[in-house]
């Protein structure tokens, strides 16, 4: 059975911290430290996660959500971060499917629930994100949803060589939706 998708509850908080170090630590592994990914990066995403996820749910201006198997076990997430003050509208911030569920369209399918729970002013804003280049899976995704590279540069992390970093744009979240409902067909 598929996993469910939902919102981000506190106990939620452990489950994502885990899958998106372990995920972070086998995807960035062929072009950041290990000393980087294995010491520093879980203390930076345990701090992140403690302020994006509070006892209520997710923070304000920021939209979370998880797919859950019918075992409860957290398959994967997403996270938006919502800033009206954002030129490039919706910022996807984060997106991870644990590998025991990847292959299954979650991914898609957590950007597609994501995008369509964001209401008011947000509904008619653009969508961006930003990935590390090398990532190639994760650009070559962004590419068929129709994503254009608007920005380039180089992003320096504690004791990491510099690394080469771009933002995927879309004019309107009506067009992101579009590309992800052909591609869950």
């Amino acid at each position: 059975m598929h996993p469910s998708i939902r919102s981000v509850r506190a106990e939620d908080r452990a489950a994502i911290v885990d899958i998106h170090v372990r995920q972070s630590q086998r995807i960035y592994a062929h072009f950041l430290p290990p000393a980087y990914l294995f010491e520093v990066m879980p203390d930076e995403k345990r701090i992140l996660w403690a302020a994006r996820i509070l006892a209520e749910g997710a923070a304000p201006d920021i939209l979370i959500r998880v797919a859950e198997s019918a075992e409860g076990e957290i398959a994967g997430f997403a996270c938006f971060v919502l800033k009206p003050d954002d030129p490039w509208g919706i910022y996807l911030h984060n997106l991870y499917v644990d590998t025991p569920f990847a292959g299954l369209g979650l991914g898609r399918k957590l950007f597609q629930a994501g995008l369509m729970d964001i209401s008011g002013n947000f509904g008619a804003r653009g969508v961006h994100l930003t990935a590390f280049a090398q990532n190639h899976p994760a650009c070559a995704l962004y590419a068929r949803l129709g994503g254009t590279i608007r920005e380039r540069w180089m992003t320096e992390r504690a004791d990491c060589p510099p690394i080469e970093t771009v933002r995927y744009c879309w004019p309107d979240r009506a067009q992101v939706l579009a590309g992800l409902g052909r591609m869950l067909r």
